[in-house]
């Protein structure tokens, strides 16, 4: 699939995209792939006008899932070990 649409079409798809993608990212999906097409269409709207309407299909692999151990500072301290748990 190649993303669609140019301008503000294909707007909505992109940024959702990658909404998706952090989200999945989030849950330990960190090779998670997203892809989407868009397509428009002409409708009739139940008052008999006409209208177009645009379809946003979206691919989602989200590949494996990853689990973090830990955490390892080493170097210069910036952070204080006490803080950085709490960040966790």
């Amino acid at each position: 699939m190649v993303p669609g649409g140019s301008g503000r079409r294909g707007l909505a798809g992109r940024r959702q995209s990658g909404n998706i993608r952090e989200r999945l990212e989030r849950d330990g999906y960190f090779d998670a792939e997203v892809e989407y097409a868009t397509s428009t269409n002409e409708v009739t709207l139940k008052n008999g006008h006409q209208g177009t309407e645009e379809v946003i299909t979206y691919r989602v692999e989200r590949g494996d899932r990853h689990n973090l151990l830990g955490i390892e500072i080493t170097g210069n301290h910036y952070f204080s070990i006490r803080s950085a748990a709490a960040a966790a």
